[in-house]
């Protein structure tokens, strides 16, 4: 809450001209690492077209965000929530499948 803050330089990235600080704060934190995370996902060749893509946590903030990014981009998405119930909410994101998240917590392989 302070009026100044002092961090180092190596911890900053310059903000994008196409986005004004409103819509940058407005992303936030868990809008940056589900980017991060589906830039991974293009930077490795997995196309929308090489299948489904899991998303775990998909009612949280990185995953919502994922889920409405990788459908955006093309690709089909498998939403894996323990909020069942918010499955209107995960197909709004663009999720062409709902599993409950405690079905990949059974033994066995995967």
């Amino acid at each position: 809450m302070a009026q100044y803050a002092y961090l180092k330089s190596e911890w900053l990235i310059p903000l994008p001209n196409q986005f004004t600080a409103h819509q940058a704060m407005a992303i936030g934190t868990a809008g940056y690492t589900a980017a991060l995370c589906v830039q991974r996902i293009i930077d490795f060749g997995i196309q929308p077209q090489d299948g489904l893509i899991l998303v775990t946590g998909a009612t949280g903030g990185v995953g919502s965000i994922a889920v409405a990014l990788l459908a955006k981009l093309g690709y089909q998405v498998t939403a894996s929530t323990s909020k069942i119930d918010e499955e209107y909410y995960l197909r709004q994101l663009g999720a062409v499948n709902i599993i409950d998240s405690q079905t990949l917590k059974e033994t066995g392989k995967p």
